[in-house]
């Protein structure tokens, strides 16, 4: 009988993270332009590479960014939006791994008022 030593491998490191919180802050940059929803860093994590952040189209999932620190939230950010727009936004952390968190698809809804 012949007997081979297997080499324990880590677990993914996006096991057992939670989905990310999906959160989005209506300003106003110019009255008339319509409204800027502009999304709040989730926050770090060890072995983070970025963020996904999609959003529902026809039925799809698309992506809007691979956002991968908070200074560049304008990646995700949606622009021009009218008073009561509504999307579901889901975030997930894309792992240096290549492992990938849970996410939850969310409501984004822009302010009832215009801009």
């Amino acid at each position: 009988m012949t007997s081979t030593t297997v080499a324990a491998t880590a677990a993914p490191l996006a096991d057992g993270i939670a989905a990310p919180v999906v959160a989005y802050t209506a300003t106003c940059p110019a009255p008339g332009g319509g409204w800027e929803l502009v999304p709040t860093w989730p926050g770090d994590l060890a072995g983070l590479a970025k963020y996904d952040v999609e959003m529902l189209i026809a039925d799809s999932w698309v992506s809007l960014t691979g956002w991968s620190n908070p200074a560049e939230p304008n990646s995700a950010t949606l622009h021009g939006q009218p008073a009561n727009a509504s999307y579901t936004v889901r975030m997930t952390a894309v792992m240096t791994d290549g492992s990938r968190s849970a996410n939850t698809p969310t409501p984004v809804v822009a302010p009832a008022t215009s801009c």
